[in-house]
């Protein structure tokens, strides 16, 4: 199929011999030499740039679990106070306090574990406040945000507590995720509040529970020992304090419940040498190192000042930052050489431009371009990276705006939307041609070898791609179904005005193909900053 409107993908198949003969191909979706000085040239008068994408289908590589599509919530900003929890009384609201408008469009985005309550936050949070009567619930101060002030650090009515997170995730179908306070809590409010959550009526908490409405368990099982215990806010520990703290936590929480996976707070200083301590004191009782990482903010921005305009290509410079932390974790792991499986739980991560932005952030084309290039790479890592929460959910340097004036999705959460949509079990790792560092490829396959989904992301902001797409051990049906995000300005954002600006636009394709080899062929042109997720099924 061929559409001549700018902005809007060209997709057609092509038989193998005039697709070998167009891109260069020697059977292994190789661009020749020739063919890249050809095209180098095109592309250069044209604003187009090509590349060949070879998929074998038969080839599959590790699972990719759906917690990588995570997401987190704080209090801070107006994330909870102010975003999720806003009771209007007399309207219908889920819980008395969710606006529903939120929900179907939290829905949208299909998040499948949520982290609760932070965060530095979580330091500083004593869930016993927020159970039980909702009028009987005290107003707490916000210790770890209130120092900048209410807006950023509001106080907490503990009206969203421990009972509203856990039905919240059912409601949306994900998986909650505790981080249990040790910066100012104590052992016993952590292993007690695993007993809430998962223990029988039996004992203490879980009587509480069911006395509050549940007699079923919670079961919740990803905990996080803290949050960033190198951090001032969380505690300032040493990395051999909290590592030595950390054993007598997952000691008493694990004697509640030995199912439970327990996170063990990571860092990202360059020498790794926090990772390797607590790994190597405390590895022998985890499951996950948690690794955080934000860009492209700077601390000195602290005070709201913008002391660097952020451009396009500067941005997207915050991948490999990300891959960078992540990789950290990851060997740090590898030469613990601990004979236990430990993964990296990357639970916070985003674009964070401006501190101030917590209160209530948007996020244009450009940025959801970015977080899907980043999900792409997610799959790719899901092997040794299986967990992932970008922040936050709501407002707060948050993908969805909500408040009294509606609620919309930003780009970034349409990324979303479109990767839940198509993603599948299996990584397939696409083999590419180096002409085109633009554009960030995935593919995923299903168990059952009858479906195919390619991810396809064209970070160039002005040039255009016509990309060349191999399949192999794979015919696929005559019809295919083409999703794509894209605006003609890569910094369009939508607004309360205009809340739809920018949304995917979904069509059905054909590509016919006709064919008896075990190799298929066609090409799909990408416009430039774009998303375009590609689901086909066997024939």
């Amino acid at each position: 199929m061929k559409r001549g409107k700018k902005g809007e993908t060209k997709i057609r198949k092509i038989r193998r011999r005039q697709f070998i003969s167009s891109a260069g191909l020697a059977g292994a979706g190789i661009i020749s030499a020739q063919a890249q000085k050809t095209w180098a040239q095109a592309s250069a008068a044209h604003s187009l740039l090509n590349t060949s994408i070879l998929i074998d289908y038969s080839k599959p590589l590790h699972q990719i679990p759906m917690t990588i599509y995570g997401h987190f919530i704080e209090e801070l900003g107006k994330c909870i106070i102010g975003g999720i929890w806003r009771p209007v009384p007399g309207t219908d609201q889920f819980l008395g306090g969710v606006p529903w408008d939120l929900m179907n469009a939290i829905k949208l985005i299909r998040p499948s574990i949520i982290r609760y309550p932070g965060g530095c936050y979580a330091d500083s949070y004593h869930w016993q406040n927020g159970i039980g009567p909702r009028d009987k619930r005290p107003i707490t101060p916000n210790k770890a945000w209130g120092m900048f002030g209410k807006a950023v650090g509001p106080d907490d009515t503990n009206q969203f507590g421990t009972d509203e997170f856990i039905l919240f995730c059912r409601e949306l179908g994900a998986e909650p995720m505790l981080t249990v306070n040790v910066g100012t809590g104590t052992i016993e409010e952590a292993r007690a509040w695993v007993e809430y959550c998962n223990g029988a009526t039996s004992t203490k908490w879980g009587a509480e529970r069911a006395k509050n409405g549940h007699k079923e368990t919670f079961n919740v099982k990803y905990w996080c020992v803290g949050n960033e215990m190198w951090n001032p806010v969380d505690g300032g520990f040493t990395a051999e304090k909290y590592a030595k703290l950390y054993l007598d936590f997952a000691k008493a929480m694990r004697s509640v419940d030995p199912e439970i996976k327990l996170i063990l707070c990571g860092f990202t200083d360059p020498a790794n040498r926090w990772n390797k301590k607590v790994l190597e004191i405390a590895g022998k009782d985890t499951d996950y190192l948690s690794i955080h990482s934000y860009g492209p903010s700077k601390l000195t921005e602290m005070d709201g000042k913008l002391k660097q305009k952020f451009g396009y290509k500067s941005t997207f410079k915050v991948l490999e930052q990300f891959e960078k932390c992540l990789n950290l974790g990851i060997s740090a792991i590898e030469e613990a050489g601990i004979n236990r499986e430990i993964k990296v739980a990357f639970d916070e991560w985003n674009l964070w431009y401006l501190f101030l932005d917590v209160v209530q952030t948007n996020y244009n084309l450009r940025d959801g371009v970015f977080v899907s290039a980043m999900l792409n790479r997610l799959q790719r890592l899901a092997d040794k990276v299986p967990i992932a929460n970008l922040a936050q959910m709501v407002n707060c340097i948050g993908i969805i705006v909500s408040d009294e004036r509606g609620t919309f999705l930003t780009p970034s959460a349409w990324a979303f939307n479109i990767y839940t949509q198509y993603a599948l079990d299996r990584y397939l790792a696409p083999a590419m041609s180096s002409l085109t560092p633009g554009l960030e490829v995935s593919a995923n396959r299903d168990e059952k070898g009858e479906r195919l989904s390619i991810f396809l992301v064209n970070k160039d902001r002005d040039k255009k791609i016509n990309a060349f797409i191999t399949l192999k051990n794979f015919i696929p049906k005559p019809e295919a179904e083409l999703t794509s995000l894209w605006h003609k300005d890569p910094f369009k954002y939508n607004t309360f005005e205009n809340p739809n600006a920018i949304q995917p636009k979904t069509e059905t394709i054909r590509i016919a193909p006709e064919t008896k080899s075990q190799t298929f062929d066609f090409s799909i042109q990408l416009p430039e900053h774009s998303v375009t997720a590609v689901s086909l099924k066997r024939k």
